[in-house]
């Protein structure tokens, strides 16, 4: 598209959908991560306190939800393991502590998780790659819709 386009002439050439991305991508800002050799020093170690089962290096191409899925961990459990506050963000070096057992609800708590404000069943059973159904039953809940702030749950 260029400056001096008008309506018309756009809209012979571009659906209203082409059209609407064109904009919304004009202002976009895009963060790119550096590559291997722009990474001065490795990345520090995160705070794992030995409950790594192995440490991978990223290469070019990774994704976090891949990486897991290799691991057979769960992707939002490595991530938080991990301190990656954006999964969709990771770099070429970056070091990843592989947690231990498969990635239950959290490193050193052997697969149990506490509810926090806002937190279904639901979004605790996709967090932690399992079904509600699962969920319920391994922690004897009724009603899939009650549980409460502090309640712990098991997750594997």
């Amino acid at each position: 598209m260029t400056p001096w386009n008008t309506f018309h002439t756009l809209s012979r050439q571009w659906t209203l959908k082409l059209l609407i991305v064109a904009f919304v991508l004009s202002f976009t800002v895009l963060s790119v991560a550096p590559t291997q050799s722009a990474i001065a020093a490795p990345a520090p170690a995160p705070e794992n306190h030995g409950y790594c089962a192995a440490w991978h290096y990223v290469s070019y191409g990774q994704t976090l939800s891949g990486i897991a899925a290799y691991y057979g961990v769960n992707y939002w459990h490595l991530a938080n393991f991990n301190g990656i506050s954006n999964p969709n963000y990771i770099y070429v070096g970056q070091r990843l502590c592989i947690p231990q057992g498969g990635g239950g609800g959290g490193g050193a708590g052997g697969g149990y998780y506490t509810v926090r404000y806002g937190d279904t069943l639901a979004n605790i059973a996709y967090r932690n790659g399992v079904s509600v159904w699962h969920l319920a039953k391994i922690n004897g809940i009724q009603n899939i819709n009650y549980i409460y702030v502090g309640q712990q749950l098991r997750v594997w």
